[in-house]
């Protein structure tokens, strides 16, 4: 583990790097889509999204720093649902958009930012944290101790 390695919260000066780096991490995940066309657009609208969404309590964004240099990052979302009979308090968790510079992995960086985005929903009283793995990262995910799970559906609306 890198000594100069630091996780933390990201704040509004981060929102350029996260919009970045989300475009990065589909590009990653999409090679062969036309990027010259869409990463200007995606760029815009991460952009605006996280300038709506970095001070609310419904999400959570870090940003892993070697030196003060951005170098990884990922986010978490929280949905509180109707209270349950195993449980009065329903608050879940969905971790999205997690990225690392390619120059920096292979060193745990992507592990630090979940193992931070699940304190902080352990801090919140999370029971239950989900994500959606791309075929690079699920086996990191699955060591972590997240699992497939086949109850659940969903529809394109």
């Amino acid at each position: 583990m890198d000594d100069r390695l630091q996780y933390g919260k990201a704040l509004r000066g981060d929102i350029a790097t996260l919009a970045e780096f989300r475009v990065a991490m589909f590009k990653d995940m999409f090679p062969d889509e036309d990027w010259h066309a869409k990463a200007k657009d995606l760029t815009e609208a991460s952009i605006d999204y996280y300038e709506r969404r970095i001070e609310s309590t419904d999400e959570y964004a870090c940003i892993a720093r070697i030196e003060g240099k951005s170098v990884g990052s990922g986010s978490i979302m929280f949905q509180e649902r109707a209270p349950h009979f195993l449980r009065l308090r329903n608050l879940c968790g969905y971790i999205l958009s997690i990225y690392v510079l390619p120059d920096h992995r292979g060193r745990g960086i992507a592990s630090g930012i979940v193992e931070t985005l699940l304190a902080e929903a352990r801090r919140r009283g999370a029971f239950r944290v989900g994500l959606h793995a791309s075929k690079a990262g699920r086996g990191v995910y699955e060591r972590m101790g997240f699992a497939a799970k086949e109850s659940y559906l969903e529809m394109e609306l």
